[in-house]
C-alpha cells in the first residue's frame, strides 16, 4: 500500500484595498467564532492563545491550579494568588477574566483580577 500524504492547501483572496476598518471587526469576529482550544503542554501546563495574550493554567499541588495571562498571576482581593481545585474550574475563571484591563472589557463582580500587566497600560495613559 503506498503511503498517504497530507497536504494543506491555503487560499489567499486577493483584496483590492488594505481598509484597517475592515480587517479589525473581521479579526475580531473570527476569534469570536472560532475561539483557539485549550492545550495540554508536555510538563501538566495547560495553554490557550487568545486576541488578548496568553492564558496558562499550571499545576501548584494536588489539587491546585493556578491561573496567568501573559506570565501575570490572578489574584483574589487580598492580593493572594487564586487557587483553584481543578483544570475545569481554572480555565472558566481565566476564559471569564480573559479581557479584564483592556478597554470596553465591563466589570467581574468575583474579587478576581489578574496582576499589573505593562502590555495593556498604554490605554490609561495621558500622553
Amino acid at each position: 500500500m503506498p503511503a498517504t500524504r497530507w497536504y494543506m492547501t491555503i487560499s489567499v483572496i486577493p483584496l483590492p484595498a488594505f481598509r484597517l476598518s475592515i480587517s479589525v471587526p473581521t479579526i475580531a469576529n473570527h476569534h469570536r467564532h472560532h475561539p483557539h482550544r485549550w492545550e495540554r503542554e508536555f510538563d501538566g501546563d495547560w495553554t490557550r492563545w487568545t486576541q488578548y495574550g496568553e492564558l496558562r493554567i499550571t499545576k501548584a499541588g494536588v489539587r491546585k491550579y493556578q491561573a496567568s495571562r501573559n506570565g501575570c498571576s490572578l489574584h483574589d482581593e487580598h492580593w493572594h494568588r487564586a487557587t483553584f481545585s481543578s483544570v475545569a474550574e481554572a480555565k472558566r475563571v481565566a476564559d471569564r477574566h480573559m479581557r479584564q484591563g483592556y478597554p470596553n472589557s465591563g466589570p467581574i463582580a468575583d474579587a478576581l483580577s489578574w496582576d499589573i500587566d505593562a502590555d495593556i497600560d498604554w490605554w490609561r495613559r495621558s500622553d
